[in-house]
């Protein structure tokens, strides 16, 4: 299996994102981000999201992606490598490859916001997760964070799904063996 760096499109946005005030060419940059998350959004609300995607990404956001980063080329000749346009363009056109790379597969998102989501509580936790009472314990911790997050983001009731599995793990054969 090959791997492939992917950067996520809602980062490179932030940068532009925060400038837009000041900066026609950010104000720019952020309509051409927001275009192509609007078509994205609308083709994944087909009845085939997946195949819609594909058609979509191959018809109409290649183009737009492509003309995106040749705008910010030509823009990137008139603005200061070191200010903090030149900075959002650069950080931006140093990732081209890894941003463009959603255009291969449908499967893969343009960003990674739902991730980060996920992990939000993680992190405004983390004080509390310092307590768990040794390395296995924080390990614990992390795989019952982890299980948690896939039964919420494939629509399960965690607390159903863990009864269930607690259950069931109760007359494995495998753990009968070594009961004492």
């Amino acid at each position: 299996m090959r791997y492939w760096l992917i950067h996520c499109w809602a980062h490179a946005r932030r940068k532009f994102f925060e400038l837009m005030k000041d900066q026609p060419i950010a104000r720019e940059a952020v309509k051409r981000i927001s275009d192509i998350y609007h078509i994205e959004s609308e083709a994944k609300k087909s009845i085939n999201p997946l195949e819609a995607l594909a058609e979509v990404r191959r018809t109409v956001v290649g183009p737009l992606v492509t003309s995106f980063f040749e705008r910010l080329v030509e823009r990137s000749e008139f603005v200061l490598p070191k200010s903090s346009l030149g900075i959002a363009i650069n950080y931006t056109l140093e990732r081209r490859a890894s941003l463009e790379r959603f255009l291969d597969d449908p499967r893969i998102p343009m960003d990674n916001n739902q991730s980060e989501r996920d992990l939000r509580h993680v992190v405004i936790g983390r004080k509390n997760w310092n307590f768990a009472g040794s390395y296995e314990g924080a390990e614990r911790l992390a795989t019952f964070f982890t299980l948690m997050q896939s039964c919420r983001r494939a629509k399960l009731n965690p607390w159903v799904y863990l009864t269930h599995g607690f259950s069931v793990i109760e007359d494995h054969s495998s753990l009968r063996t070594y009961r004492i």
